[in-house]
């Protein structure tokens, strides 16, 4: 496997572990503020943040980052606002192993946009589904409403993933982060006008949550995604990034006291397995082709 390829890997994997305690962080903030306002701020954080870039670089949105951005940006806006509604009401352990079935979703889509896959990713995907099984199995049962938002939201981040290879492959990772949060502030806007009501203690209650989402799981995660995306295949990429259910369910258990049973840590341990096979025969196959 090439140095590239490692290091891409590395990134997705760090991404993997900011998103994972975001569920953490997101379950905590949202009990002080409503979810249209949470993911306003968030990204209105994100753009703050990432706008340090401009200040100190001489790259410049141009007009090619404006389909990628509106796509991406969209699909970002679905996914998250489906995702908080469905964590509202379920544990972080849970809402990570529901939004992590893009492990599932992504291969399927890649298909459909016409990508040749080989067998092992398929049992990889398969390992890695079985984990997610036990992971949930393991813990708080049961599938309502926010089960449905959460399984919403990871298609809508399965369709990211692919709309970022597609897309973004070409272009700047803090540029077309900036842009995705952008426009999906501006589509969180009308919910927060119509529906919500925001005030300073709400965000002082949630600041922390807000700081963590908002700088780390958002401009910093999404850029990283984007730069790892850009020398990993989508499927070893979801694999990867799935590993965020099992940091999910890791940070629910040491941070917020939720029990993890022996079936979600095998569940683990599974889903570790299924993305450390994928990689090593990625590394087969293009030791092979070279």
């Amino acid at each position: 496997m090439k140095k590239t390829e490692t290091l891409s890997n590395l990134l997705l994997l760090l991404t993997a572990l900011i998103w994972g305690l975001s569920f953490v962080a997101q379950t905590v903030g949202i009990q002080h503020i409503g979810t249209g306002s949470y993911n306003l701020l968030r990204y209105l954080l994100a753009c703050a943040s990432l706008s340090l870039y401009f200040l100190f670089s001489k790259a410049r949105l141009t007009k090619a980052y404006l389909k990628p951005s509106l796509l991406i940006g969209t699909v970002l806006f679905f996914a998250t606002c489906a995702q908080l509604f469905g964590i509202q009401s379920s544990t972080a352990g849970k809402s990570g192993f529901i939004t992590g079935l893009y492990i599932v979703m992504v291969p399927i889509l890649a298909v459909l946009f016409g990508a040749k896959l080989r067998l092992y990713n398929w049992l990889g995907v398969i390992l890695a589904v079985v984990g997610l099984y036990l992971l949930s199995i393991g813990g708080e049962a049961g599938f309502g409403l926010p089960e449905v938002y959460l399984l919403i939201g990871a298609f809508g981040f399965a369709l990211h993933i692919i709309l970022v290879d597609r897309l973004a492959a070409d272009l700047d990772p803090v540029l077309i982060s900036w842009g995705q949060f952008a426009v999906a502030a501006v589509w969180t806007i009308p919910q927060v006008l119509l529906f919500e009501d925001l005030s300073w203690p709400q965000i002082q209650a949630a600041l922390p949550s807000l700081l963590y989402a908002g700088v780390l799981a958002s401009a910093l995660g999404f850029t990283l995604q984007v730069l790892g995306q850009k020398h990993s295949p989508p499927v070893l990429v979801s694999l990867i990034l799935g590993m965020e259910s099992v940091f999910a369910a890791l940070g629910g258990a040491l941070i917020l006291k939720e029990t993890m049973q022996p079936l979600e840590l095998l569940g683990c341990a599974l889903m570790l397995t299924a993305v450390v096979f994928v990689q090593l025969m990625e590394a087969r196959e293009a030791k092979r082709r070279a």
